[in-house]
């Protein structure tokens, strides 16, 4: 079976945040998260990422939790001139640790399957 779209090959259920209620950073800056699920997210910023890079990065969570992990930029593309970040990239989670992704499912009121 041929899959066409990035949507069809999601393992996991995405969700849209609450800006005023999470952030997510990486050791470059500050990112604005535009959905997340338990194995990625997508994101603005406004620093140059490459496709594959490993990022370092720490999420808060709305009950003021932090999670620190590793993340792969799986695709960037660079945002229009007028738009206030730069660049539009998907990251793909690892070295998460289990109980941190059943507390994630957990505020995305997801299941967790690991």
């Amino acid at each position: 079976m041929i899959i066409d779209s990035v949507e069809e090959r999601r393992q996991y259920e995405r969700v849209k945040p609450n800006p005023a209620q999470w952030s997510i950073h990486f050791y470059k800056g500050s990112m604005k998260l535009i959905d997340i699920s338990l194995g990625g997210a997508r994101v603005h910023l406004n620093e140059p990422v490459k496709k594959l890079q490993l990022l370092d990065i720490e999420i808060t969570l709305p009950d003021k939790s932090r999670i620190f992990c590793k993340a792969s930029v799986a695709w960037v593309t660079q945002l229009p001139v007028w738009s206030p970040m730069g660049f539009d990239a998907g990251l793909q989670f690892s070295a998460i640790a289990d109980a941190k992704r059943k507390h994630l499912a957990g505020i995305l009121q997801i299941p967790c399957i690991l």
